[in-house]
């Protein structure tokens, strides 16, 4: 079977774009939730939306124990099924 490689959708310019945005540390492309979107978020915003939502304890609140061993213990039974 030979497979060809698929021909760029987009032109060589926005390529360019594309992988400029892509090398700049102070950005972070991701996709988006629904859809084929992509999203740029500002990489310190992007952090500071996230410790954010870490803090609300309406929707996060840590383990009142360390879970790392018991995690473990839980990866290891399931491997050795």
């Amino acid at each position: 079977m030979v497979f060809y490689p698929r021909p760029d959708n987009i032109s060589q310019d926005e390529r360019t774009a594309i992988d400029s945005l892509k090398q700049n540390d102070k950005l972070d492309l991701t996709k988006a939730d629904k859809g084929t979107n992509t999203v740029i978020f500002d990489t310190t915003q992007k952090i500071e939306e996230g410790l954010q939502q870490l803090s609300d304890d309406t929707f996060y609140k840590p383990p009142s124990w360390p879970i790392v061993l018991d995690t473990d213990r839980k990866v290891k039974e399931f491997v050795n099924k």
